[in-house]
């Protein structure tokens, strides 16, 4: 028989597995992006085997 859990285990669930994404998102202070301004707009265009950016142009709008 599956396992039933209430609405609160439920969301306990789904908030770590969110914890877990958001911890591996590479930290925004470690890398620079030069020749941008703010309001700027990148496109990622190649990641590492870690989803890490490595490579982006700036989108022209």
């Amino acid at each position: 028989m599956a396992e039933t859990k209430t609405p609160l285990e439920a969301n306990g669930d789904t908030i770590a597995e969110i914890k877990t994404l958001v911890d591996g998102l590479p930290d925004a202070n470690t890398s620079t992006i030069t020749g941008l301004s703010a309001g700027d707009i990148i496109e990622i265009t190649a990641v590492d085997s870690n989803g890490t950016p490595t490579a982006w142009t700036k989108v022209t709008t």
